[in-house]
């Protein structure tokens, strides 16, 4: 007889992308995208410009990703990173997201000016994205037993994922592993194993924990809902980071 091991092969095809997870709840929205509202100023970025009347979402994208294409190389700080940062984002934002950026760099009088709206973007954006990985940060909690409240909600979490889910992947449909051998391991069903993705990631709600850490929450979170606007209609915040609606089930 075969081993469960052998039974257990797995796809080599690959792993599904989580590029446009971030797109949180657009589905679920009754209206229409809001029309964005003037950006503040914070850490050098630069207001909105105002002759840019109604130009639709295209056309702005158009235009800003030409100005970012007419930028010269210089001394700045990460400079080699400000052409290609602005038009990934100008890409793959949500509209909203894409209407608030291209305004930015728009207004701009000089490739300086530029160079600020980017370090804006990577200030108040990037950083906090990328210095979360979807799990807890255990190092970051004071304690033993903040710690463990919170791998209690991050199990609560992915359980209510996987329920809602159906245990399964929502891009490949294989089930999670456990789930299948629960079953009976049932040879018709692809399977893997599969994590409960923040679409927000967790860092955004646990800062509270970290009271050495150098994000500044208010303006992470105000960064956050300019560029992912339907965020901030659906209501989401801090407090629901960890709420099914913010998960997903992927493969991992």
């Amino acid at each position: 007889m075969a081993s469960k091991e052998s039974k257990r092969k797995r796809s080599t095809s690959p792993k599904p992308s989580t590029r446009n997870s971030t797109r949180f709840a657009a589905a679920r929205l009754e209206e229409a995208d809001p029309k964005p509202g003037p950006s503040s100023t914070t850490r050098g970025s630069l207001p909105p410009s105002t002759e840019l009347g109604d130009e639709n979402c295209e056309v702005l994208c158009i235009r800003a990703a030409d100005r970012v294409n007419k930028c010269i190389p210089a001394d700045r700080k990460h400079d080699s990173k400000l052409t290609p940062t602005p038009l990934a984002l100008l890409e793959w934002l949500p509209d909203g997201g894409k209407i608030f950026l291209s305004r930015d760099i728009l207004a701009t009088d000089n490739d300086d000016d530029l160079h600020n709206v980017f370090w804006n973007v990577v200030t108040g954006l990037l950083s906090p994205m990328t210095n979360t990985s979807g799990r807890i940060p255990v190092s970051g909690f004071a304690d033993e037993e903040r710690e463990n409240d919170a791998e209690a909600v991050f199990t609560k979490f992915r359980k209510t994922c996987l329920e809602r889910d159906d245990y399964k992947c929502v891009v490949t449909k294989r089930m999670d592993t456990e789930h299948w051998e629960n079953l009976g391991e049932p040879s018709d069903m692809p399977f893997g194993d599969l994590k409960a993705a923040h679409i927000i990631p967790f860092m955004y709600s646990s800062w509270n924990y970290r009271p050495t850490s150098s994000i500044n929450v208010s303006n992470a979170w105000k960064f956050f809902y300019r560029c992912f606007p339907d965020t901030r209609r659906v209501g989401m915040s801090a407090e629901d980071i960890n709420d099914s609606s913010n998960g997903i089930m992927i493969r991992t």
